[in-house]
């Protein structure tokens, strides 16, 4: 079956985006990319429903498989017996997919393994695939086992175009197998007009230092514990607050170091901060701290953290790691400091460069901090270009059919 021909010069694109759930707090950067496009006709292709008030997309179609909605049953076995019947279900399922996504003319998965589940969809309707990959895709999940390495080599067969979210993503595919011609750079960004300014007073001899990602490995919780501690015996008015959802079960043994450290009285941990409340948030405080690393098992962010975006729009300068994408997202020397990854005594050094800097040369970083945002990750740029990238595999589709 082949989606019908649609002018994809003249009308809107019609593509299917697939995704896991739609959508989980921590992945508000694809809501932004996805609702921020025009020119674009969307249906969002999706087993878990679980966040549509929350990011609530305009005019979009939603195909959504059984069992969508999340529920706790109490009892593995009944957790059991629901994976079973949902896979049953989810096959049933199929028949209905193909007939609501028949007039699309691409598909787009969000992480490797959306594609390779849909592969059957792209297959069935002939439809060509673009492929997102985000982090754990790039090392972990072929880590993990070995015939993730063969599905890649099919993916890298048959899809149409790979994205990443910077250089180092896509020399990462290329090193895989994935011929170069398919693979393009496109970066998630924010949107510097909606995001406030704010001016921010820094006196020597104080810091307040904010992190916030999910409790995983990855994102360095324990380093910044280490370089917090390792800092304050010299910068004694100083805070940290760390913001997350315990993923992992990370965060009781994080809270354990810092009793252990005797830094308690000085850190604050919190649950969460609501979407729509993000950017005020980060008004209060004078560094956002984000030690980005290589986990044990090969995780990693694949490209870099959005927010460490958007806290430099707000003029929040960063002290991060040069892991991945990390050194094009934030500018050492100029948006902020970064440091080799699980450095602890050069993350250390940068805190107290900070604790010690005088308000003129801290200005210099805020300002450069939201330059640097505006120049290179405004976010109409990236839907502008993902839309043409929409564009130029729906015509090399359409014109391989005649």
């Amino acid at each position: 079956m082949r989606a019908a021909s649609a002018g994809s010069d003249t009308g809107p694109v019609r593509v299917g985006e697939l995704l896991h759930c739609y959508l989980a707090p921590t992945e508000n950067w694809c809501y932004r990319l996805l609702d921020a496009l025009s020119g674009v006709q969307l249906t969002v292709v999706t087993a878990n429903l679980s966040g549509e008030e929350r990011f609530p997309l305009r005019d979009a179609r939603f195909v959504v498989g059984p069992l969508a909605r999340r529920f706790a049953l109490g009892t593995t076995a009944a957790e059991g017996l629901l994976v079973t019947v949902r896979r049953a279900l989810l096959l049933a399922w199929r028949p209905w997919v193909i007939w609501r996504c028949r007039k699309l003319q691409l598909l787009h998965a969000h992480f490797s393994f959306m594609a390779w589940d849909y592969l059957w969809l792209a297959r069935a309707l002939s439809l060509p695939l673009v492929v997102s990959f985000y982090g754990f895709d790039y090392e972990w999940l072929p880590g993990s086992d070995p015939k993730w390495v063969r599905r890649y080599g099919t993916l890298f067969r048959e899809a149409s175009m790979f994205l990443t979210e910077g250089e180092f993503g896509r020399s990462r595919l290329i090193e895989m197998g994935c011929p170069p011609s398919k693979v393009r750079v496109l970066h998630l960004g924010v949107d510097p007009g909606s995001i406030p300014l704010f001016k921010r007073e820094k006196r020597p001899g104080r810091l307040r230092l904010l992190q916030m990602a999910s409790f995983t490995e990855k994102k360095g919780y324990d380093v910044t514990v280490e370089a917090f501690a390792r800092a304050l015996a010299r910068c004694p008015e100083m805070t940290l607050t760390l913001v997350g959802r315990d993923q992992d079960g990370l965060r009781g043994r994080i809270q354990a170091r810092i009793a252990e450290l005797g830094v308690g009285g000085r850190v604050e941990m919190v649950d969460g901060v609501p979407f729509e409340e993000l950017h005020r948030f980060f008004a209060d405080f004078d560094v956002f701290i984000h030690p980005s690393r290589y986990s044990a098992s090969r995780d990693c962010e694949g490209g870099a953290p959005v927010v460490l975006l958007d806290a430099q729009a707000t003029g929040l300068p960063v002290i991060s790691t040069t892991h991945c994408d990390i050194p094009d997202e934030v500018v050492h020397g100029e948006s902020g400091l970064l440091a080799p990854e699980g450095d602890v005594a050069a993350l250390a050094a940068f805190v107290e460069r900070f604790y010690l800097m005088d308000d003129a040369e801290y200005q210099r970083f805020s300002r450069a901090a939201r330059r640097h945002v505006e120049k290179e990750y405004d976010l109409s740029c990236s839907a502008a270009q993902l839309r043409e990238i929409y564009r130029e595999v729906a015509r090399s589709s359409e014109g391989a059919d005649h």
